[in-house]
């Protein structure tokens, strides 16, 4: 496939076979998308329930259909003559269009009063106009052609899966681990203290991919795994009896070690033989595997004794004889590191055993996920082009246009093109690899390259209509200036033309905020560097505020500035800030309700409901900011006896639960006068968690869970103690479901503290970035994919750590690991790119970012972006990092301002 194209007009794509549209940010996709639509109706002849449009969220298929319906009565109201010369104006590009159409002597073309009547049936229509998002086509066509896709009959459709699979969790550790012996269950909980969460955060990072490679590929073995544990019960106590029994010959081969010069002095010294006592003292198999005692372990093995060898000694010139005991110890560091490896073994093994065990749960409840809904549709794709369910599907469908392609995913990849690779068929895939910022959700930017490479058309756009001229030229510049701006030859960065009329921030659209230290040399940690940014955010939003810009032609307020942030706890230090400053603020955010600390609370205070006899219960709820107790009130409470008035009061609230709910319940709750702690007359519990600095988002944040609660109560017919353990469980477990997330408070005339990934596809006036230093590290597991013949196969592996070493190369002997850990990184870091590229594209008149000196952000995009010129191998470098000073990364920031013809200002602050 050649290189993207553009056009100059949306009548010149192609409206036959398989092409792909790149919109960069700002560029008019949803336009196209409407335009390529009205094209198909009027061209092709297809009507309203000939095409299908999916897209990426339920908002965005409502945006599309008023648009598109929009355009149709326009285009309609043009051919009647009903326009407006303004109308015409403001879509001069559609009226010429219809024009051509009208001049056109080709017999492909049809007549105005054709087209019109066309039009005029396709307006009466529109509300059946297929536009969905992805889980809901699948969903539909899976229940309509259930017969061509197998699909079970009646299956409830469970928004989250968390409940069955937290079930299957269970199952493994009963079935798998458990038999194995108190010993090996010891172990394995010393590797993962809440293994339920860790086999979640597995299944959760699992890509949907039918074509996934696990590595490291190796089998769990049980009989292997008993064997090991009873060889390690009996090394630990001859271990243990050894060195009690010949303790003064241990230390006296050990100090005569040391005193002829046989070990490196920097590693090993006499009160080393005190900590290794104590770890021995310690050693059994409930904490072989604490850090302390397994370091001591490898350190004192014959194996690491040997590795630290000096002189003649290093050199096999001399032998040196150790003491048996030491010999123990490497025999013992040898049986962990073959039981660490079944422990890897044995997450190998749940992947593979969730799989099966969750369909069967699924066939015997007769339930389905919307991941489900993908992979059922998958499989009865499988066989190709000319399977039944291609064919039913195409029978009624002639064209699809898929938005937001950059995020899809294998298995979203493989149904679209299956269904509509047919000769006679039309396939837009609509999106934009620079924007593929949603990995951790299963979003693979490689499918899309894929479908991009197997597009019979590419095109690009490259007319800007968010960001002014300043600002485009800003980003063209800092994007442009690098040969591999996203890292991959794959995702290329094409320059952009505004559109739209300059603002007053034409100087210095972009301005990048350098921190350094007193002393030029000297790196700053980023907590440090984060609170010098905010306060810095705080001082300039106050300036522009109070200053005299307008944006199209009105002052400028608070609500037209928005500060984007990678992470939640960035968005509260922000927020703090700015509260400190006399700032109002709201903040926007996917972050799961039940992860706040008012949720955890609440908690708390609902188990003393439930156990209103249980004083460690009462006390417990006491101490929550919700009733604001300290440790004093309640030994006061406890001498006065009023503590029995509490329990009264918390059965009262039990009784109002059984009888009428927990959202009735708490609502007396928060009305409270008697349990919470006064300091007014008039207090309540939600007064005074309203005289909280945050107290807004508190309220907002305890209403929310109420209304969850509520939900599940009645969905799932939960009595009191059972729905406060459905509680814990989603506290503990992790759930995201779309319900739980952040609930907004007022937001008028206030700035807006934005995730990046919830920012995307938005846009504000006036933008911070301010933390997009950050570097990412691998998770405990991770993705990566093989580019060998331009496959981009998904492999997932699991994370090995600097302490094992000896693991990763029993498992890796061809150092393969570290080749899977270069390229996860390299493809991190390209995501890195793709979301700064996000953030500062979402500004229309200024951005701001945030840069300096900073610790710990040698691979950091923005180190990337601005000092590619540094790197001697470009990728390597920066990939394993590269370390500069203030005036080197200064001096570069110099050179990008003075280069870029005044769009971009540095500043130190």
């Amino acid at each position: 496939m050649n290189n993207p194209c553009s056009v100059n007009n949306f009548w010149e794509y192609s409206l036959d076979g398989i092409n792909c549209i790149e919109a960069s940010a700002g560029t008019g996709k949803t336009y196209t998308i409407s335009h390529l639509y009205l094209r198909l109706i009027i061209e092709k002849g297809l009507s309203i329930d000939n095409i299908l449009v999916v897209t990426f969220t339920n908002a965005a298929t409502d945006e599309l259909r008023s648009r598109i319906r929009s355009l149709i009565k326009i285009a309609y109201d043009m051919l009647e003559g009903r326009c407006e010369d303004a109308v015409k104006q403001k879509y001069s590009e559609l009226y010429e269009y219809l024009q051509s159409l009208s001049t056109n002597n080709s017999s492909n073309y049809r007549t105005q009063k054709e087209i019109r009547d066309i039009l005029k049936i396709a307006l009466a229509d529109i509300d059946k106009a297929h536009i969905y998002t992805i889980h809901s086509f699948c969903s539909r066509t899976l229940s309509e052609f259930a017969f061509e896709s197998r699909s079970l009959y009646g299956s409830k459709l469970v928004e989250d899966e968390t409940p069955f699979m937290q079930r299957v969790i269970e199952d493994f550790y009963y079935s798998k681990i458990a038999p194995l012996g108190e010993e090996f269950v010891a172990l394995f909980f010393q590797k993962n203290e809440n293994f339920v969460r860790w086999f979640m955060e597995i299944l959760r990072k699992l890509p949907d991919d039918p074509d996934i490679t696990i590595m490291p590929v190796i089998p769990f073995n049980p009989k292997e795994v008993k064997q090991l544990v009873h060889t390690l019960t009996m090394q630990i106590g001859a271990i243990r009896e050894k060195f009690n029994r010949e303790f003064d010959a241990i230390k006296n081969n050990y100090f005569k070690a040391l005193a002829e010069r046989v070990l490196n002095s920097r590693s090993y010294n006499e009160e080393d033989l005190l900590t290794l006592q104590q770890a021995i003292e310690m050693l059994s198999e409930f904490t072989v595997f604490q850090e302390d005692i397994s370091k001591h372990i490898k350190k004192f093995s014959v194996s690491g004794l040997l590795s630290r060898l000096i002189g003649a000694y290093k050199k096999n010139e001399k032998q040196y004889t150790w003491h048996e005991f030491f010999t123990l110890l490497d025999e013992c560091r040898k049986t962990i590191v073959a039981i660490k490896i079944q422990i890897i073994a044995a997450y190998r093994e749940f992947i593979q055993y969730s799989d099966k065990q969750y369909s069967w749960y699924r066939d015997r409840w007769n339930i389905i996920s919307f991941r489900d809904i993908l992979k059922d549709m998958h499989k009865a794709l499988q066989q190709g082009t000319d399977s039944r369910l291609a064919v039913r599907v195409r029978e009624r469908f002639k064209a699809a246009l898929i938005d937001e392609f950059q995020d899809t995913d294998p298995l979203q990849y493989t149904i679209f093109t299956t269904i509509f690779r047919k000769k006679g068929y039309t396939l837009y895939i609509i999106g934009d690899p620079k924007q593929a910022i949603y990995s951790f959700r299963g979003a693979d930017v490689f499918a899309y390259i894929k479908a991009r490479q197997s597009a019979d058309t590419a095109y690009t756009l490259t007319k800007s209509f968010r960001s002014t001229p300043s600002l485009t030229r800003a980003i063209n510049y800092i994007f442009g200036r690098v040969e591999n701006p996203f890292v991959f030859d794959e995702i290329m960065y094409h320059p952009v033309e505004s559109k739209i009329h300059e603002s007053c921030f034409s100087q210095g659209a972009l301005d990048i905020w350098f921190i350094r230290d007193s002393d030029n040399e000297k790196s700053i940690s980023i907590g440090v560097a984060r609170k010098i940014i905010a306060k810095n955010i705080a001082h300039e939003i106050q300036t522009l505020a109070h200053g005299s810009c307008e944006i199209d032609g009105k002052a400028l307020h608070y609500s037209d500035i928005a500060i984007l942030v990678r992470k939640h706890h960035e968005a509260e230090l922000m927020q703090d800030i700015l509260r400190q400053y006399g700032i109002n603020s709201v903040l926007y955010s996917r972050q799961s309700v039940f992860t706040t600390p008012e949720v955890w609370e609440l908690m708390h205070v609902l188990e003393a409901i439930i156990n209103p006899s249980s004083t460690k219960a009462i006390k417990r709820a006491l101490v929550t900011s919700l009733f604001g107790y300290c440790g004093n009130d309640i030994i006061q409470m406890e001498e006065q006896g009023t503590l029995d008035t509490v329990k009264m009061r918390c059965a009262a609230y039990l009784d109002t639960w059984k009888a009428k709910g927990v959202i009735v319940m708490l609502q007396r709750l928060l009305h409270d006068d008697v349990i919470v702690k006064k300091e007014n007359e008039s207090d309540t519990v939600a007064r005074r968690l309203l005289q909280y600095y945050d107290g807004e988002r508190v309220i907002t944040n305890v209403l929310h869970c109420a209304e969850i609660l509520a939900d599940a109560e009645r969905q799932k017919k939960l009595e009191p103690v059972a729905l406060v353990e459905w509680l814990k469980k989603a506290i503990y477990v992790g759930a995201d479901t779309e319900e739980q997330q952040l609930r907004l408070e007022s937001d008028a005339n206030a700035v807006k503290i934005v995730t990046i990934h919830a920012s995307k596809g938005l846009e504000y006036p006036i933008v911070f970035c301010p933390y997009l230093f950050d570097a990412s590290s691998l998770d405990r597991i991770f993705v990566f994919h093989d580019s060998t013949d331009n496959n981009y196969k998904t492999h997932v592996s699991f994370r090995f750590s600097k302490e094992d070493v000896e693991e990763m190369k029993s498992l890796f002997p061809d150092n393969y690991y570290n080749e899977m850990e270069y390229i996860a990184k390299r493809e991190q870091l390209a995501e890195s790119l793709r979301i700064a590229y996000v953030a500062m594209t979402r500004a229309k008149f200024k951005c701001y970012v945030g840069w300096g000196n900073i610790n710990s952000t040698e691979t950091s995009a923005l180190r990337y972006l601005f000092h590619l010129n540094r790197a001697d191998n470009i990728e390597e470098n920066f990939i394993k990092g590269i370390d500069l000073s203030s005036e080197e990364l200064l001096e570069d920031l110099q050179k990008i301002e003075q280069d870029s013809g005044g769009v971009i200002a540095v500043k130190e602050i």
